[in-house]
């Protein structure tokens, strides 16, 4: 008997299409149907690290992102600092106006 058996995993791949590789413990027999065993699974051997382009082109989304981000950003402070002096002013003409009729009065 081999020591590595694959098997489908559960629904977490979606399309069921991933194998993990689980070791079996040397030696031990087969499981009856009331037995349990630990089981490790070992991750497949992939190579992660990206190539001095990919990174590149990925530093270069990042700060294009940044930069519509903070660009942006200054859009709604502006309109914000925009809607502020309007409220300021209008609350100015509303006291202006309303200090004239006590006045007239």
């Amino acid at each position: 008997m081999s020591p590595w058996v694959s098997v489908t995993p559960c629904l977490h791949n979606g399309d069921m299409t991933e194998q993990l590789a689980l070791s079996v413990p040397k030696g031990s027999a087969a499981p009856s149907r009331h037995a349990t065993r630990r089981i490790r699974i070992v991750p497949p051997v992939v190579d992660h690290r990206l190539d001095e382009h990919t990174r590149e082109v990925g530093r270069q989304g990042v700060a294009a992102a940044r930069a519509a981000l903070a660009a942006a950003n200054q859009r709604a402070n502006a309109r914000v600092a925009e809607r502020q002096a309007e409220r300021e002013a209008e609350l100015t003409r509303q006291a202006s106006a309303t200090g004239r009729r006590r006045h007239a009065a």
